[in-house]
């Protein structure tokens, strides 16, 4: 009969089911051979290496699984040579990812002692290293928080005594923090806050936990001084950690003192803003008025009540509310972001009887930080103007009235910048005597109305006007657009336009008055010179009748005798001359006019004047040149008395340059060019001027008597000159056609 089947031996089961458990082992397993080849991981450890088949690992060393390193190298060796060892390693996941992990490792002996293989068990702790890292840096956190904390953190027992004070508390108050422990939080406290403290804090009632609202209290500092805090509690005396209460401690007394000035300084502004003269009202985006100053109600005849909360634009007529709206908006919306804080705006205001009256508005956005523009206010200031209006309106008649008078006046008006000496404005008959438009004027000034000579004195007159020095500069030259010259009388004074100075010159023509006074004095010298002549010439002829006598009486006289009948007789030539001078200038009769070739008349003058051999003579006649009805007699007169002077002005010997031609204009003309010692700049107004000279001989008619002549019949004598370069005289004299017209 045959034994029943009881499945597998006990041994091998016992077998099995240890193989199950260590297979499926909580925590990883691994076995490896004297060589550190694994032979043998459970699930465990699969899933922790993050492998997924045992045939990955088996036959690789340790080192390559992640465990490497001088430290894991080193724990191994530990292993080998005792019989356990334990620790904390780092290794690196088939993912690459980094875990800590706490092993026990275990060497397996035969029977002899002899090593055979090493068993490992590993957990993972990772997530625990890290909370415990996490725990030590936050208190570490808390700790550094806590001490370096600027508000003072206490924790009091439940009958207000103090276990823990932060060390912030020697900064505040002065103390150490020892100072505190054990003492009661009450007996701190200011004795005028005490109750207060007493009735809010009232901590040894509180059952339960729970915060205590804001408190202020003053507690005194170790000088003596009383420091204000703003305080807040929270009740943890039924928490097991705590057991007592937390509060908060701030340092306000910056602050409150802070609050006092501002609380003056509202004072002060609310002062100011109520009592300046001018109307204030503040509103919102929308318009809406939330705030106004006393002179705004004096104004426009409100209460406040009635004002607050309306609209702005019941200040303004209705012609002018979409105007102000747009300029609310521009000002909040440009004005804000651009930075312009103010913008001048003119309104017509309505009181609320009805009155109208104008105002200038200024608007400022009242920016508020961190509130976007369309909340923003605006300071409005309204300056009630019907005054200036008012004036302004009379100045604008005054204005037109002084504009036409300006306009229509019978002299040269002009207005000039006296800092610059730039013309602003010019009347009709200024740009008459100037020769320019009203625009044009406007784009020029001083020193392009006179001639360069004559520039620097009048500068100098002008100063003396703008200054109030003189009041009238006689004889000024002026330079007309077409290069002529005039002279005028100037009546000048500043006056105010705008807040800026100006000069107001009153410009008069003083070439008829100058002519008036040069005809009254060569009136009144000639008919002296008239008279000298007269009385002279009888003389005279008696002294050269008998220098004649003498001359035929002797017929063998000596030489000194001789000598000096032909020294009186060219001394009685030279009266004869001055005499003729004389009565020339003194009754000048006017040119017997026939047809004459001037350049004959210039050779003619040349030829009768003994010219020294120093002097070198150049003649450059202009040929075919038209002849003119003249009076040859006056014009030998001019050419010679020119062609003397030039020889007098080279002493020394020089050149002298004869030229004439025909001008394109219709002029014919001479020049006698010298290379003299020229006539200062001092002198060049006079040399035309009866008697004015510079020698010691003559009576300095010759040139006077020239102009004349030259003037009788037409035309122009004029002179340029360089002080030891020489000088220039220049004659022209118009072509006449038939008719009188010129060629």
């Amino acid at each position: 009969m045959k034994k029943p089947y009881t499945g597998i031996g006990i041994n091998e089961l016992k077998l099995d089911l240890k193989n199950i458990a260590i297979d499926n082992f909580i925590n990883a397993i691994a076995v490896a051979d004297i060589n550190g080849k694994i032979i043998y991981v459970n699930n465990a450890f699969l899933k922790m290496w993050e492998y997924k088949d045992k045939k990955e690992i088996i036959g690789k060393s340790v080192l390559s699984l992640g465990v490497g390193g001088k430290k894991t190298s080193k724990s191994i060796g530990i292993m080998w040579n005792s019989e356990k060892t334990s620790g904390n390693l780092e290794i690196r996941r088939k993912d690459g990812k980094i875990i800590m992990v706490q092993h026990i490792a275990n060497i397996v002996r035969d029977k002899y002692g002899k090593p055979i293989c090493m068993v490992a068990f590993f957990s993972d702790i990772t997530q625990s290293a890290i909370s415990h890292q996490l725990l030590i840096e936050s208190e570490e956190k808390f700790r550094v928080l806590i001490n370096n904390f600027s508000d003072i953190v206490t924790i009091l027992d439940a009958k207000m005594n103090i276990r823990y004070i932060s060390p912030s508390v020697e900064k505040v108050l002065g103390y150490k923090k020892e100072f505190f422990i054990g003492k009661n939080v009450t007996s701190l406290v200011q004795p005028e806050d005490f109750a207060r403290v007493s009735s809010q804090l009232n901590l040894k009632n509180h059952k339960s936990e729970g915060n205590v609202n804001f408190i202020e209290f003053r507690i005194k500092h170790k000088n003596g001084s009383w420091v204000d805090f703003e305080v807040i509690g929270n009740n943890l005396t039924n928490n097991s950690t705590v057991r007592g209460i937390i509060v908060d401690m701030r340092d306000i007394t910056e602050r409150k003192n802070i609050e006092k000035k501002l609380r003056k300084s509202e004072i002060y502004i609310r002062t100011m803003f109520n009592s300046i003269a001018n109307g204030i009202v503040v509103i919102d985006s929308n318009g809406k008025i939330l705030d106004v100053n006393d002179f705004l109600l004096y104004m426009f005849g409100y209460n406040k009540k009635e004002l607050i909360g309306k609209s702005c634009l019941e200040f303004l007529t209705k012609k002018d509310h979409v105007k102000a709206f747009r300029g609310i908006r521009r000002t909040l919306k440009e004005d804000f972001k651009t930075g312009n804080k103010y913008r001048l705006v003119r309104y017509t205001a309505i009181k609320k009887d009805g009155t109208i009256f104008p105002v200038e508005v200024t608007a400022a956005p009242l920016g508020e930080e961190g509130v976007p523009y369309d909340s923003t206010k605006i300071v409005v200031v309204l300056m009630d103007i019907s005054k200036r209006v008012e004036a302004e309106e009379k100045t604008k008649e005054a204005e037109k009235r002084f504009k036409t008078i300006f306009e229509n006046a019978i002299d040269g008006l002009l207005l000039a910048d006296i800092t610059s000496r730039r013309f602003i404005a010019g009347n009709k008959m200024m740009c008459k005597m100037l020769g320019y438009s009203q625009q044009e004027i406007k784009k020029i000034g001083v020193k392009n109305v006179h001639p360069p000579k004559f520039l620097p004195y009048a500068i100098q007159e002008f100063d003396k006007l703008a200054n109030k020095e003189i009041t009238l500069a006689k004889d000024i030259l002026f330079k007309r657009k077409n290069g002529s010259t005039f002279y005028a009388d100037i009546s000048a004074s500043p006056i105010m336009l705008s807040g800026k100075e100006y000069l107001m010159a009153i410009f008069r023509d003083s070439t008829e008055r100058r002519k008036t006074e040069q005809l009254e004095k060569l009136l009144i010298m000639g008919q002296l010179s008239g008279g000298i002549a007269h009385e002279l010439r009888n003389p005279l002829g008696a002294i050269k009748n008998s220098v004649y006598f003498l001359n035929m009486s002797l017929e063998k006289p000596r030489p000194e005798i001789k000598e000096a009948l032909e020294i009186l007789q060219k001394e009685i030539s030279t009266s004869e001359r001055v005499i003729n001078s004389l009565l020339h200038f003194a009754s000048p009769r006017p040119p017997i006019q026939r047809n004459t070739d001037i350049n004959a008349v210039v050779q003619w003058a040349l030829f009768h004047i003994k010219v020294p051999s120093n002097i070198k003579v150049a003649i450059r006649l202009g040929e075919n040149l038209p002849s003119l009805p003249a009076d040859p007699e006056q014009l030998r007169q001019v050419f010679g008395n020119i062609l003397i002077n030039a020889i007098q002005s080279m002493p020394k010997g020089g050149k002298l340059l004869i030229k004439s031609g025909l001008h394109r204009s219709g002029w014919l003309y001479f020049s006698f060019t010298d290379t003299g010692v020229g006539i200062p700049e001092k002198n060049m107004g006079k040399i035309f001027e009866p008697f004015f000279t510079t020698r010691a001989k003559g009576v300095g008619l010759g040139l006077s008597v020239s102009k004349i002549f030259i003037e009788q019949h037409g035309g122009i004598i004029g002179v340029q000159s360089k002080v030891n370069k020489g000088s220039t005289f220049a004659v022209k004299l118009p072509i006449i056609r038939e008719h009188g017209k010129r060629k």
